[in-house]
């Protein structure tokens, strides 16, 4: 459905010059437009459009030239029994996966379903640290896709809502969790209907 709002027919002017000054108003809004659409819709294809568009994640995070950034995309959907949905945008590599008891360090981009941004880690020095299976730490829907994850990959996950932040918004509630009073006021907002958009890169599994 185009976001684009509708616009009634245009009457005729009777005179060239009237035509000239509607064609440049319509022409004037149409760019407005066009530009707050691309604007708003950004976010979304450089996080969908995976095929053609790397991750914002191993765009702006991943700058060591690591070989497994360059991996071939593995696009099979995983469907939980939660609900929980994923898929790895980048296969990692090693011996060592995420699984339970194990510390795993990773970046993180939390949007919602429409793609709209949240909030990121991916600029802070310090990643996100958890035990698998640490619930007081990490939400449940984080900590089901992560497991089976190795270091260097990059996972995409689907989380609905009674998979997030059930235990409400704030300091030492389980997260990743956003911060300042907007990202939060988002989460806070839809926190019973939406579906989060987590995409995570593991940096370290300990």
């Amino acid at each position: 459905k185009s976001n684009l709002p509708h616009f009634a027919p245009v009457p005729r002017q009777s005179t060239s010059l009237n035509s000239f000054r509607n064609a440049k108003t319509i022409s004037t809004v149409l760019s407005v437009l066009f530009v707050d659409l691309l604007a708003f819709n950004l976010p979304t294809m450089l996080t969908f459009n995976h095929q053609n568009q790397p991750s914002i994640i191993s765009s702006a995070v991943a700058q060591d030239d690591d070989p497994s950034i360059s991996s071939s995309y593995e696009t099979k959907v995983v469907k939980l029994p939660s609900g929980v949905q994923y898929y790895d945008a980048v296969v990692g590599s090693g011996d060592v996966v995420a699984d339970e008891g194990r510390t795993v360090q990773f970046k993180w981009v939390l949007r919602r379903s429409n793609g709209y941004f949240v909030d990121s880690n991916q600029f802070s020095e310090e990643p996100f640290i958890y035990k698998v299976g640490n619930l007081k730490k990490v939400i449940k829907g984080v900590d089901e896709a992560i497991r089976g994850m190795r270091v260097g990959g990059v996972r995409r996950i689907n989380i609905p809502p009674n998979m997030a932040f059930v235990e409400g918004v704030g300091e030492g509630k389980p997260g990743p969790m956003p911060h300042g009073f907007g990202p939060q006021r988002q989460i806070l907002t839809r926190i019973d209907r939406e579906v989060w958009y987590f995409e995570i890169k593991l940096l370290k599994i300990k």
